[in-house]
């Protein structure tokens, strides 16, 4: 089992992204808000990697027709105060849940109450509980579906040689 680090969840969305581009191409149109001040996490890197592809590729799969990704970050804080980082993705394929959900960290366990979820997001649920996140799925209007996964801030520093494999990567 991977040991957590210190990793920008930004970062993560990016790499993703630039993976994931062939996918968008001419039916789909990216909008990108990357605007979270801090949004370094504690998590596993390959825990982290499987929840943003997860999501993003789940988005994609529902729009089949082409239509509009929003991802966007920003921070916000939990109920007892702590500094969380907030990822967005909402898709405008129509082909989303059809009631709202709140379900994370322990709560994940509770799937079958659900209905039908993509087994993508099944799985995101699962991953994002066990970095203590929070997960929650709103279908706005029928045709665009809203994802949206907080996750706890870590204030711990990157370590150097995390740092040093970034940078050498480049």
């Amino acid at each position: 089992e991977e040991e957590p680090a210190v990793l920008s969840l930004q970062e993560r969305l990016q790499g993703v992204l630039s993976l994931l581009q062939s996918r968008l191409a001419g039916r789909i149109k990216l909008e990108s808000h990357l605007s979270a001040a801090h949004d370094q996490v504690s998590a596993p890197p390959g825990v982290l990697h499987q929840i943003v592809f997860n999501l993003l590729t789940n988005a994609l799969d529902g729009m089949p027709a082409g239509g509009v990704l929003t991802v966007s970050t920003s921070n916000g804080a939990e109920a007892g105060g702590a500094e969380q980082v907030i990822l967005e993705v909402s898709d405008t394929g129509g082909q989303g849940p059809d009631r709202r959900v709140r379900k994370g960290g322990k709560a994940a366990q509770t799937l079958s109450s659900l209905g039908e979820v993509p087994p993508r997001l099944t799985s995101t649920y699962g991953l994002v509980g066990r970095i203590d996140g929070d997960i929650e799925v709103v279908p706005d209007d029928g045709l665009t579906t809203r994802v949206i996964i907080r996750l706890p801030v870590t204030d711990k520093v990157v370590a150097v040689s995390e740092a040093a494999e970034t940078i050498a990567s480049g």
